[in-house]
């Protein structure tokens, strides 16, 4: 199942411009995937049929990733002033 949430979550997060911020993005809807996941399959879903509503409960997975690249726009990346000491 990571492969098939890795693939979701790596269109979904494409547009964060911050490695952490996507990596932020990412580890919490992996886990909104999961909880999901495993309500479904708790509730008698095979396992492909509660991976994919799993994703499907996320929304239009290219609406996803416009709102995280437009909400995570502001979050650049770190700036490291070493290189300038002397």
């Amino acid at each position: 199942m990571q492969q098939r949430f890795d693939k979701f979550l790596d269109y979904v997060c494409g547009d964060i411009i911050s490695d952490r911020e996507r990596e932020n993005a990412r580890n919490e809807l992996y886990d909104h995937l999961m909880c999901t996941y495993e309500c479904n399959l708790a509730q008698g879903m095979d396992e492909e049929h509660a991976a994919i509503e799993a994703e499907n409960s996320m929304g239009d997975k290219n609406d996803v990733k416009t709102k995280l690249g437009q909400v995570h726009a502001s979050f650049p990346e770190p700036v490291s002033y070493t290189h300038l000491r002397a």
